[in-house]
């Protein structure tokens, strides 16, 4: 059966500890039987994402994702971020961001 595909993206928002109460709170509802058909990728900020790994090994029904990754593979580019970061981390990252591209 293929499965709808739900992302939420973060953007700015959430620390830590606040990433742990949703995370929470959250997993009640991931047992649920009528969401069985949904794939659901929650794509907080970079500086959340570990915490977010570790509970999210937890829970059967999401998956994370990454933000945004950079197009180098690694190299002397401050604040980004590449794909080998990421592999073991991340399933899913949203690229093509309309700030990152310089429209808004």
């Amino acid at each position: 059966m293929e499965k709808t595909l739900i992302v939420a993206n973060w953007k700015e928002n959430f620390t830590a500890a606040e990433a742990q109460k949703w995370v929470d709170g959250f997993s009640n509802h991931l047992t649920i039987q009528q969401f069985s058909n949904l794939a659901i990728v929650i794509c907080p900020s970079f500086v959340v994402l570990p915490t977010m790994t570790s509970e999210f090994l937890k829970l059967g029904n999401a998956n994370l994702g990454a933000q945004n990754v950079s197009k180098f593979e690694e190299g002397q580019y401050t604040g980004e971020v590449s794909a080998k970061m990421l592999k073991g981390l991340v399933d899913y990252v949203i690229v093509g961001h309309s700030e990152r591209r310089g429209n808004g």
